[in-house]
């Protein structure tokens, strides 16, 4: 996948969550956690909102992991870790 695209994602995946966070009522950033159902928020909105923005931000994490190398390298470990296994 291209860089741009690949920033692209990770912007909307980004931007969504805020928008979502804003939503809410929650303290902006995706890495801080969720908050409370805002008074007067049907239940039904509140849980198809924090469903989205749980996806938006596992969205944004992997993009931000995949882009820092993270995931790729912890791959590799557990790769390599499991070389004397498949020589049995």
């Amino acid at each position: 996948m291209p860089c741009s695209t690949d920033r692209s994602t990770r912007c909307f995946s980004w931007a969504r969550c805020s928008l979502r966070r804003r939503r809410l009522g929650w303290e902006p950033g995706i890495l801080n956690g969720d908050g409370l159902k805002p008074k007067g928020m049907h239940w039904r909105t509140f849980e198809r909102l924090q469903g989205e923005h749980n996806l938006y931000v596992n969205a944004a994490l992997v993009g931000m992991s995949a882009r820092l190398g993270l995931l790729h390298g912890r791959l590799g470990e557990v790769d390599s870790e499991m070389d004397p296994w498949r020589r049995r």
